[in-house]
């Protein structure tokens, strides 16, 4: 179904100057890797807006979410229905001049469409950058160089995904190129229509129209993306994410 769509891509970050410093030693399949790189200094303003966002965001290594997808099209007489799961663990997070790029580890279980939403949204390393958070997918982020890419670095500013504290009526970003329209926190809870069983009431509903898409994703704070609900116009397509289960690392604080 998404296959076939444009990535929206131009997101992402400048390139970091010629030093960056990684500040966490991520650990998969029991082998340690560490990335040595020179120190830079990070603005003291730009530190205390990243700590507001992993106030936010549960940023530890460790911290992992399961998530169900669900893709449909087709008709709604004659609807074709696939599911999955991921597994996303934090892996590691680096210091950089543009802000704290958090990676992550995505393990998927089943058989997948390959859509840019689920790349983009659901495989993403993420950035905290001042007070907000943005996807860093494979398009932007050079994972062999642990940079991102400098020719995005303009627009992926202009559009973060969350920006905190969120609140009803809050906006950010602009309508830049056409046919981007700023996201926005519409409520709290449950949306009248569709909504993933896994979104409290204390979920934020942040609302990104997508060219012919309206996307709809649930933030909770000390959670993270609770649910999402994509609806493309035009011809019967939807995606549907829930969040199974949330587990902090090093406790026993497990959501739901």
């Amino acid at each position: 179904m998404e296959a076939n769509r444009t990535s929206p891509g131009g997101r992402a970050l400048s390139r970091p100057g010629p030093s960056s410093a990684t500040i966490a030693v991520s650990q998969e399949g029991g082998v340690v890797k560490a990335v040595l790189c020179a120190l830079v200094f990070i603005p003291f303003g730009q530190v205390f807006a990243q700590s507001t966002a992993t106030d936010w965001f549960p940023a530890a290594i460790g911290n992992q979410w399961i998530y169900e997808h669900e893709d449909r099209d087709g008709s709604r007489d004659a609807t074709n229905i696939r599911r999955w799961q991921t597994v996303e663990t934090i892996t590691g997070t680096l210091t950089t001049p543009d802000g704290l790029v958090v990676l992550r580890h995505v393990e998927v279980k089943g058989e997948t469409t390959g859509g840019w939403l689920e790349t983009v949204y659901g495989r993403s390393n993420f950035l905290l950058r001042n007070d907000c958070l943005y996807f860093l997918n494979d398009q932007v982020w050079n994972e062999r160089e642990q940079r991102l890419r400098p020719e995005f670095r303009e627009q992926v500013l202009d559009g973060p995904t969350f920006c905190f504290p969120l609140a009803a009526g809050k906006q950010y970003g602009k309508d830049s190129p056409p046919g981007w329209i700023p996201s926005r926190v519409v409520g709290t809870g449950p949306r009248d229509g569709y909504t993933p069983a896994s979104v409290s009431r204390d979920a934020f509903d942040v609302v990104l129209h997508l060219f012919a898409d309206e996307t709809h994703l649930w933030f909770e704070k000390g959670v993270g993306i609770t649910g999402m609900w994509d609806w493309h116009n035009g011809s019967y397509e939807e995606y549907r994410v829930r969040l199974v289960r949330f587990q902090a690392a090093g406790s026993g604080k497990k959501v739901p």
